[in-house]
């Protein structure tokens, strides 16, 4: 899972509340009641984990230093766990709930197209049908590339495209073309190969390199499409 992350500047506030904290508390009762540093250190610990100090302070300004640091160790430690939560618990929810819902919206459409590959040549083609209005679900394996189709709004999955269970789950049986523009000619002949299994007559448009990839592309049917598509997926390279 990929949970929120917490901001660089938010955990250097937290790191140095608490070793500020730390450094005062230490310092304040080396100063007030004589303690050698490494037991001052201590006694400040486990005042700001709210485990307690065991003797109290013998000078009046221990005893207020003592109450300052609990106090603020215990805003410092609702803080942090609150935080902790938030990263955790709360990145965890946002993940699955989005899951959800994208997989709902996914259910819910048909008729559309489904890029697999969001590299170069799969982003000109999410653009173009973006911009004829087409609805489509791009598959990918990279996060970045999923990162980017969540901000630009469009439906994903991440998986292998040449896995019959995310092809379904992309909608492929209601599709009504795919678009293989994976990494590698090789890719793309077995993406073209699965989806041909599980939907013969879906129209595909598939990236080749080469003649050879081409003609192997066409064997299992002729990949065309019965209505034009956006330009950039129309001039699909050969």
């Amino acid at each position: 899972m990929n949970f929120r992350r917490l901001s660089p500047l938010r955990i250097l506030a937290l790191v140095l509340m608490l070793a500020g904290m730390a450094a005062a508390g230490t310092v304040g009762f080396v100063l007030l009641e004589g303690q050698d540093p490494m037991l001052a250190f201590l006694t400040t610990v486990n005042l700001l984990s709210t485990v307690g100090m065991g003797e109290m302070p013998a000078s009046v300004g221990g005893r207020i230093l003592a109450v300052l640091i609990i106090v603020v160790g215990v805003g410092t430690l609702l803080y942090v766990l609150t935080t902790v939560a938030d990263f955790l618990i709360g990145g965890y929810l946002a993940e699955i709930l989005g899951e959800r819902s994208m997989k709902k919206k996914i259910s819910s459409i048909s008729d559309h197209y489904i890029i697999c590959g969001f590299g170069r040549v799969g982003s000109q083609v999410a653009r173009e049908f973006a911009r004829a209005g087409e609805e489509f679900v791009v598959i990918d394996n990279h996060d970045e590339s999923l990162a980017a189709c969540a901000e630009a709004g469009y439906l994903h999955l991440k998986g292998d495209a040449a896995d019959d269970e995310i092809l379904r789950r992309a909608g492929i049986l209601e599709a009504r073309g795919l678009a293989a523009c994976v990494d590698t000619d090789a890719d793309n002949v077995f993406v073209t190969l699965t989806a041909r299994v599980l939907a013969p007559d879906i129209q595909i448009v598939a990236r080749a390199n080469s003649e050879d990839t081409r003609n192997k592309l066409e064997r299992p049917a002729p990949t065309r499409w019965s209505r034009p598509m956006p330009s950039a997926a129309a001039k699909w390279p050969r």
